[in-house]
C-alpha cells in the first residue's frame, strides 16, 4: 500500500508509455488528481486508491467547471477504458449522483470508458435497481469476487474493441492480465 507521500513522488515520474496502472489500496486523495490527470491521456486501465469520492472520479473524465473557459476548451480527452473503483465505499460513490442527470461518468461524454469495477457492497445495492442501470445504458456483471458496471455496446462496437491488447499478454477483458511464466528444466 502506497502512502500519500509515495504517490505524490511516484505519479509525476511515470512514463507516457504506461497503459495500465493499479493504485488499489493506496492512500490516494483529491490532492493527487492534478498528478493523475496527465496519466489519463495515455493509460487505458486505472485502479484508484482509497479516500477519493465521486467528485474526484468525475474530474478524470471532463474538465473542472471551475477552470477558466480557455482551459476547459483546451482539455485533452482521456484514454481510459476501465477504472477500478472497488476501494470506494457506497457513500464515496454516491449512487444517486452517479446515476443522476448531471454526472458525466456513465454518460457518453466519458467515452471510451467501458467498465467500472465496483465493490461487493456497491454491486449488491445496484442489483436491486436493474431498470435504473439499463436506463443509463449499462449492465452489471460479476465473476466470483469481482463486480463490474459495464457499458452496453451495440453489435458494431462489440466487434470493434474486445479489450484485448498486446501489453495484456493474451487477456481479453479490461482489468485483467495474464502473468507470463517461464518454465525451466533442471
Amino acid at each position: 500500500m502506497l502512502t500519500s507521500e509515495e504517490l505524490t513522488s511516484l505519479l509525476p515520474i511515470l512514463p507516457t508509455t504506461l497503459k495500465s496502472l493499479s493504485l488499489k489500496g493506496s492512500k490516494m486523495n483529491s490532492d493527487h488528481l492534478p498528478l493523475l490527470l496527465p496519466l489519463t491521456k495515455h493509460v487505458e486501465e486505472l485502479g484508484l486508491g482509497r479516500y477519493l469520492d465521486l467528485n474526484d472520479l468525475t474530474q478524470l473524465f471532463v474538465p473542472n467547471e471551475k477552470l477558466p473557459i480557455e482551459t476547459q476548451l483546451a482539455w485533452t480527452p482521456h484514454s481510459i477504458h476501465y477504472v477500478d473503483v472497488s476501494d470506494l465505499t457506497l457513500a464515496q460513490l454516491d449512487l444517486s449522483t452517479l446515476f443522476g442527470m448531471r454526472c458525466p461518468v456513465l454518460k457518453s461524454t466519458a467515452s471510451p470508458l467501458e467498465v467500472l469495477e465496483i465493490s461487493a457492497e456497491v454491486f449488491k445495492k445496484l442489483e436491486k435497481s436493474p431498470a435504473m442501470i439499463k436506463r443509463v445504458g449499462w449492465t452489471l456483471k460479476d465473476a466470483g469476487r469481482r463486480y463490474w458496471l459495464v457499458r452496453v455496446k451495440g453489435p458494431e462496437e462489440q466487434a470493434a474493441d474486445s479489450g484485448a491488447r498486446e501489453w495484456k499478454w493474451g487477456a481479453q477483458y479490461w482489468g485483467m492480465r495474464k502473468v507470463p511464466v517461464a518454465r525451466a528444466e533442471d
